[in-house]
């Protein structure tokens, strides 16, 4: 799982350093819109950099916890019930 949190954390911030670099290279008085996207972008990446970071810090916590117990369930074929027989009349019985 680790090597899964470091390789997701590696591709944002390279992803990271691409957007400030363009960031950088736009031109504030032209771009203003282009400096604002690329502004959204650096923030959602640094979000996900500190939820990576948040969760990693929480494996930890739930590698202590024990594993649940799955329910016990009855295995095999359900037992059968058996119906009572309605009574029958004497007038149900002749023809």
């Amino acid at each position: 799982m680790r090597r899964i949190l470091q390789t997701l954390r590696a591709a944002l911030y390279r992803e990271l350093h691409r957007v400030t670099t363009q960031r950088a290279q736009a031109d504030p008085s032209r771009e203003l819109a282009v400096i604002l996207f690329h502004d959204k972008a650096i923030m959602h990446l640094e979000a996900d950099l500190r939820w990576l970071d948040m969760l990693e810090a929480r494996l930890d916590e739930v590698r202590r916890q024990p594993l649940p117990e799955p329910p016990q369930r009855r295995r095999g074929r359900p037992r059968k019930t058996l119906l009572p027989m309605p009574d029958r009349t004497s007038e149900e019985r002749e023809p």
